[in-house]
């Protein structure tokens, strides 16, 4: 039987050959070209699923590392400013201690109250803090979060208010967390959990049962308006009694003891509350007289009674302001009696039934330190703006101190959980780094072209490509000739 192969046969497996040869050239060429296993899904439909699970994840990693990114910036700046403030409020009080310590020299207190006011202006810059949008205004990142709302006659600020949001913005760090990033300045450098107001002073006042609105530290000032007495002794309020007296109280709450040692009226003794006797005659018109705590009243004699000896309720009544003098309230001796600082509108509320002298009394409402309202405060004190005696100026620098130390704390409190916030950030920022670097490792196991084994392969089958067209040259060149040798 012949066996013999024809030309045709020969011709079919050598075109068939060359055709598989040049796909594997293909195949080859693409991958050195992309550095991929595989140019299509039905290439190897397992391996091209664990590819496409590999890269949907390297994109959520992708997509979550951005934003944390963003996320540590914006953190790294707020913790910073808030680092820089609490620095900046150890330094007020050491300042402010510095002062309560002093010799109560006027112009060294008020160098010390220019230092504060750079403190405040500094404060000012760093809680209107701007990267790539505000960081203290909460959601309203384009808002400047304070502004200076009045200022006094040498261009100090006075009063700075709030204006951002009172909601803090929350980034997606991953698929199962948010994170708090630019908080509002409000819960940081504003009053909250509000105590009750502590009264300190020597003119009686003391907190009455409301509910203040005022905030930080203020000065309660109690001022004499007018002096009147029982009738039947004669005696009458003196020249000096509007400015000078500085008894305060209803009808009882002071009294004076009259001796008419002549007793036609013309000349005696009297004394106020118990206290030392002082001699009168029908010719004094403003006669000072003492007691024994130091109260002062001033007393007009001319028509003391005649054969008066007893004792003779005073009323002496007066004023109080909360905000420097600029208002007035007249004290009604009543239990729950308020006071508003015409500035703010912010109300304190006195009990003043045993308001017995004119004074200070230093009004503290715990709980409610605003951070600029404490700088305010300590460089209106040291500069000495409501004419407080030395004695009083200094027994409010020192009580200042309390709400400085607050608002520290209140900045502390946010420094820790931003810091806390930012330490999380930067741990999930490793562990998504890893899963990104294993789904990239997985990417190139399975999907990734081994380059140098491509190049060996691709030089093996152009060179098989060759021999083979070489070969069917030669044979497809074959005539009868060859067959009759």
């Amino acid at each position: 039987m012949d066996a013999r192969i024809s030309m045709q046969t020969i011709y079919q497996n050598a075109v068939i050959e060359a055709q598989r040869i040049s796909t594997q050239l293909n195949t080859l060429q693409a991958q050195a070209s992309t550095g991929q296993k595989f140019a299509q899904v039905s290439d190897d439909p397992q391996a091209s699923l664990t590819l496409l699970a590999a890269g949907d994840q390297l994109d959520r990693l992708g997509a979550h590392l951005s934003g944390i990114d963003s996320a540590t910036t914006t953190l790294n700046s707020s913790v910073s400013a808030l680092q820089k403030v609490g620095s900046l409020f150890t330094e007020a009080k050491s300042l402010a201690l510095q002062a309560s310590n002093s010799t109560n020299d006027q112009s060294a207190l008020s160098a010390i109250g220019d230092q504060v006011n750079g403190l405040l202006n500094e404060l000012l810059s760093l809680a209107n803090t701007n990267d790539q949008g505000f960081i203290f205004s909460g959601t309203a990142t384009t808002t400047q979060p304070y502004v200076v709302t009045s200022r006094n006659t040498q261009g100090n600020a006075t009063a700075i208010a709030y204006q951002g949001s009172s909601d803090s913005t929350q980034a997606t760090v991953d698929d199962n967390r948010q994170a708090e990033l630019r908080i509002a300045g409000s819960t940081v450098f504003q009053p909250h959990n509000r105590q009750a107001a502590i009264f300190t002073g020597n003119t009686g006042a003391v907190a009455g049962a409301g509910t203040n609105s005022a905030t930080g530290e203020d000065i309660l000032t109690i001022t004499h308006t007018t002096t009147t007495f029982a009738a039947g002794s004669g005696v009458q309020a003196g020249t000096s009694s509007t400015a000078g007296d500085t008894i305060i109280g209803p009808a009882g709450a002071h009294t004076l003891q009259i001796v008419d040692t002549s007793g036609t009226g013309a000349s005696g003794t009297v004394s106020l509350d118990g206290g030392p006797a002082v001699a009168f005659t029908n010719a004094d018109t403003d006669l000072r007289v003492n007691a024994a705590n130091g109260d002062v009243i001033y007393l007009d004699t001319t028509a003391i009674t005649a054969g008066f000896n007893g004792s003779v309720a005073v009323t002496a009544n007066g004023s109080m302001s909360i905000d420097g003098g600029a208002s007035q309230t007249p004290i009604t001796f009543a239990a729950n009696q308020s006071v508003t600082d015409s500035t703010t509108g912010k109300v304190t509320w006195v009990d003043t039934t045993n308001v017995q002298r004119t004074g200070t009394t230093i009004v503290e409402n715990p709980g409610t330190a605003d951070a600029f309202q404490a700088l305010i405060e300590l460089r209106d004190l040291l500069n000495n703006t409501n004419h407080l005696s030395s004695a009083d100026q200094i027994k409010a620098i020192s009580a200042q101190t309390a709400d400085l130390d607050t608002v520290q704390q209140q900045v502390l409190a946010a420094t820790g959980h931003q810091s806390a916030t930012l330490e999380s950030l930067t741990s999930l920022q490793s562990h998504l780094q890893d899963l990104q670097l294993s789904a990239k490792k997985t990417i190139s196991a399975v999907g990734g072209a081994d380059i140098a084994d491509v190049v060996v392969k691709l030089q093996s089958y152009q060179q098989l490509l060759q021999m083979t067209l070489v070969s069917f040259m030669q044979i497809s060149s074959t005539t009868l000739l060859n067959y009759m040798h």
